[in-house]
């Protein structure tokens, strides 16, 4: 939780998980010396980093910050760019699981989702250089790039794929052209992978925004704790307003109960949002009545609309040693690479495994595309274990990551039972859209296709298992259901929608429609998913919605 004292309260309830405290940390609600503020803020989002930054320009800022898990300011993982493919099924991610997936055959999906204090940035980032200050020219655009606290950088660590994908690019042109900088306004063609990394280090939210103010007088973080629900306080008109924010540190723990005497802000991501929003009484009728809960606001677009970017690995065997495969099979290896970047913030982990993308135009000649998006291709200089598929115990790989950046399919979020500390049900609907399986044959084609160039002779030996006999669009499309994931990019269960709209769960200034008093600012807010990696779009929501609250309120 954070909270705000001084000329101005506030508190922030996160659903982030911290082991260690210092400066203003609080390790239990029970500590705190007030339950009254002038803002709540729940959830350990962007948003709440971002409003920590910008209210502090003019006001006393108190926050305190809540949660039942690792902090990543500390954890390794959460520091080492390499390793952040690690963090799923550890301390530091909500372990959900998917219901089974019609989509892909009826299998389940583990989901992650950050369970730290951070976050998963253009006009809040700032272009530095990568770890190895290589010269970057011709491999971005500077003066595209604000000035933000976030720190953004190319690879600092060659692979060997970078000359082949990038010259690749440069003699196919058309679909596959060269772009210098997929975010200087132009986002189709290939290039070089942009990341939040700084110095080696992973460059986050949490490191960003909300670490250079702990050490304020006027700020506490209360860790370890969870939102059970939020409560009406008083009726305006037919409208309830909604001031108290119940929490908890586990399902038999004692409750407290905080207020925001000016509004609650939920930021607890696409999950958590409607998760809570429905534990309040806002949501469908029908679905509240079932699990026992009262409606207080019958909405029927709450926890709807979930839309994320599916995902196929495509795996090569190829001619080479320089992959990083051994790196995952031999503890020595693992363990001088790691050694280096402890002493030197050197080598293979100053970078996520991925250093070229490219997003795609489809087909001007297939009609069924013309409505919608594009693909996506991730080129990974090694076997990256997405789905699945285990890596191999011998050989050396490469992984062309294909994704679909417009998917139609869309599922839900709902409630699995009334307790708070229960997992929701959670459908993304993966591959349910005919375009969607279209679109990701049509990545796959264009995987193979892009790796036929000459740069790429004697290089690739055969696709990996079943790929190698997907040689018809109904194969490749049954090897897409039987090992797809997601990207872990969801969006969309709390819809923004214009004012009088019928549908859509908040309205332009991200008030949630039919209660006082509250207000989400997350990437549920999206009514239809960003065709990129979202990370941007959410600092974009988070920024604007600062400045909304602060111009509200006179801050």
């Amino acid at each position: 939780m954070v909270a705000i004292r001084g000329s101005l309260v506030a508190l922030l309830v996160t659903l982030t998980w911290i082991t260690t405290a210092r400066g203003g940390i609080i390790t239990s609600p029970a500590s705190l010396t007030q339950t009254t503020y002038d803002f709540v803020i729940i959830g350990g989002k962007h948003f709440t980093k971002v409003f920590v930054r910008y209210v502090r320009l003019t006001n006393p800022l108190r926050v305190l910050t809540g949660g039942t898990a690792g902090c990543c300011r500390r954890e390794l993982e959460c520091q080492i760019p390499f390793l952040g493919v690690a963090l799923p099924g550890t301390i530091l991610d909500w372990n959900y699981t998917t219901k089974a997936q019609s989509g892909l055959g009826g299998r389940t999906l583990p989901y992650t989702r950050g369970h730290v204090l951070g976050g998963v940035v253009l006009s809040t980032s700032r272009i530095v250089a990568p770890a190895d200050g290589h010269d970057t020219t011709g491999q971005l655009t500077p003066s595209a790039h604000g000035n933000g606290p976030v720190e953004v950088s190319v690879p600092g660590f060659p692979s060997e794929l970078d000359p082949l994908v990038i010259n690749t690019s440069k003699q196919l042109g058309g679909r596959f052209a060269f772009n210098q900088d997929l975010n200087a306004g132009s986002s189709v063609g290939i290039g070089y992978m942009q990341s939040s990394i700084g110095e080696g280090k992973r460059s986050h939210a949490a490191t960003a925004y909300l670490t250079p103010a702990l050490t304020r007088p006027n700020l506490d973080v209360l860790i370890n704790t969870q939102v059970t629900q939020l409560i009406h306080s008083s009726m305006k008109g037919n409208t309830p307003v909604f001031q108290v924010a119940e929490v908890a540190q586990g399902p038999n723990a004692q409750r407290y109960q905080v207020k925001a005497s000016k509004e609650i802000i939920l930021s607890a991501g696409v999950i958590g949002t409607p998760q809570i929003l429905l534990l309040s009484g806002i949501g469908p009728k029908n679905d509240l009545n079932k699990n026992g809960i009262g409606s207080l606001v019958d909405n029927a677009f709450v926890g709807k609309n979930l839309t994320d970017h599916p995902l196929v690995p495509n795996y090569f065997l190829v001619n080479s040693t320089q992959t990083f495969d051994n790196v995952l099979r031999d503890s020595n290896v693992f363990g001088a690479d790691l050694q280096q970047w402890l002493s030197s913030a050197q080598g293979l982990f100053v970078d996520s495994p991925g250093n070229t993308q490219g997003y795609l135009r489809l087909p001007a000649t297939a009609d069924i595309f013309k409505t919608f998006g594009d693909p996506q291709l991730i080129f990974v200089d090694g076997f990256a274990q997405f789905g699945p598929t285990a890596q191999p115990a011998t050989g050396n790989y490469m992984t062309i990551l294909t994704a679909v950046v417009s998917p139609v399919s869309r599922g839900s979020v709902s409630l699995a039972s009334s307790n708070p500390f229960t997992n929701p049900v959670i459908d993304p609907a993966a591959l349910t859209s005919d375009f969607d399986i279209f679109a990701m044959v049509q990545a796959m084609k264009d995987a193979q296709s892009f790796i036929q160039a000459s740069a790429w002779k004697n290089f690739v030996i055969q696709p990996l298992g079943d790929l190698a006999n997907a040689n018809t669009d109904a194969s490749k499309a049954a090897f897409a259901r039987s090992v797809a994931v997601t990207v872990n990019h969801p969006a969309g269960t709390a819809s923004m929608s214009p004012a009088n709209a019928n549908w859509g769960v908040v309205d332009s200034n991200l008030l949630v429609k039919g209660a006082s008093g509250l207000r989400v600012v997350d990437a549920s807010v999206f009514p239809h998913l960003p065709e990129c990696h979202i990370q941007a779009p959410v600092y974009i929501v988070a920024e604007r919605a600062a400045d909304i609250i602060k111009n509200t309120y006179g801050l």
